[in-house]
């Protein structure tokens, strides 16, 4: 109705309709009730306009108009609006529709009038934790502990890796997260090689005798292990040596295709083998630390076809490897250096083991996805890695991160 409006109708587009300021529109349903209104104006400005006139709701162009017990429902424009399409949902005067439609048997609301039905529980008969009736996800709950042996472990499945706890009994071997070279003791992370009787052997990635550091989920179906980092300081795992018989509850986990475990220690005893008295040697004098630093930038690297690497000094290097990632190595940035989602960080010393790598990002975010790819603790935008034993770290990047100084600590 343009009665208020000093603009005449206007008649000839031919793809939408123009509400003139002060004119009032008016949507009304013979013989029954509106339940809602949706408009769709032809730009996000004339949506706002409309949902201002009409006490709706904007999202994008489009208006949403809820009514509630109305047959008719009018509003003047505040200003000029355009619009192309209008949708009305109502209930016919009978109270109900001709039919009422529904998506599944778990929906309680009828698609074509809004009303309301009792439907029942979600039901999941065959067991496979999804609803029968709607197929909506279900939580899962935790699986029983599974005895398993070291062989049966190391055959795991990548694709089960988490979703299982086992029991497993073996003899701690050596210390470390290598099988073929051991590390000369045992560490706050718990790092140990579990043999058994046969020789077969896995990677004891992490021990505690926290229970709750292992914790499941029941909307993933799947564990989640966050080291306590006291073996050196529990009662129980620091009474753990070198030919220790140990009970352990373990889920499998791998790193570069190699299986491994993450192990909640219930059982220590002595081991049947006593190792004889160790000759008596002369204290080492302890390696001299060297700390070195460099400005990281993407113009400054060596590149070499998908890696590029920087010397941080005589020793150390810097390289970062593309193989992995679908984004190809940028060189360009003047400031800072890119490391693409699924590339790999390598930080590496010759003739020398690593003990401590500082990673400066350009912001906080960044530091973050450093931190998680690497295992090392962000603290703003400054990541720090502990390293134990090792002239290499290598990790792959869960998403690209960006920084701009590194620093590194090994003894010579």
């Amino acid at each position: 109705n343009q009665d208020a409006s000093s603009t005449a109708i206007r008649t000839s587009d031919t793809d939408h309709f123009r509400a003139y300021a002060k004119s009032q529109l008016v949507i009304n349903v013979a013989g029954g009730k509106l339940v809602k209104i949706v408009i769709t104006c032809i730009s996000n400005d004339y949506a706002t306009v409309m949902a201002t006139s009409s006490g709706g709701t904007a999202s994008g162009s489009v208006v949403t108009i809820t009514c509630a017990d109305a047959s008719e429902v009018k509003f003047s424009m505040t200003a000029q609006s355009r619009f192309n399409k209008i949708e009305v949902t109502y209930v016919p005067s009978t109270g109900a529709c001709a039919e009422h439609a529904y998506d599944n048997a778990c929906d309680a609301n009828c698609n074509n009038c809004g009303a309301e039905r009792e439907v029942p529980a979600h039901f999941d008969g065959n067991g496979d934790y999804f609803c029968d009736n709607c197929n909506a996800g279900m939580e899962m709950p935790e699986p029983e502990v599974k005895a398993a042996t070291i062989t049966e472990l190391s055959a795991i499945a990548t694709a089960d890796e988490m979703t299982q706890a086992y029991t497993v009994t073996g003899t701690v071997k050596q210390w470390g997260n290598n099988l073929a070279t051991p590390a000369e003791a045992a560490t706050q992370y718990g790092n140990f090689v579990l043999a058994d009787a046969e020789g077969n052997a896995i990677v004891v990635y992490g021990a505690t005798a926290t229970e709750a550091a292992l914790v499941w989920n029941a909307t993933s179906a799947k564990y989640t292990y966050a080291n306590a980092k006291d073996f050196l300081t529990n009662e129980l795992t620091a009474s753990i040596a070198v030919g220790s018989k140990v009970t352990l509850k373990v889920v499998r986990t791998s790193y570069n295709s190699n299986p491994q475990l993450n192990a909640i220690v219930l059982k220590v005893e002595a081991g049947d083998v006593v190792d004889p008295e160790p000759p008596v040697v002369e204290p080492e004098e302890p390696a001299a630390e060297v700390t070195v630093s460099a400005t990281i930038t993407a113009n400054t690297g060596a590149l070499n076809g998908k890696s590029i690497s920087w010397a941080i000094d005589e020793k150390v290097t810097l390289t970062n490897n593309q193989d992995q990632s679908t984004s190809a190595i940028r060189t360009s940035d003047t400031d800072h250096f890119r490391a693409y989602a699924n590339s790999q960080l390598v930080i590496s010393v010759n003739g020398g083991k690593l003990v401590k790598v500082v990673i400066t990002c350009t912001s906080s975010s960044y530091a973050t996805v450093m931190a998680k790819s690497s295992g090392g603790t962000a603290s703003g935008s400054v990541v720090t890695i502990e390293c134990s034993d090792v002239s290499e770290i290598a990790f792959n990047m869960t998403a690209q991160s960006r920084f701009n100084k590194i620093e590194v600590t090994y003894a010579a």
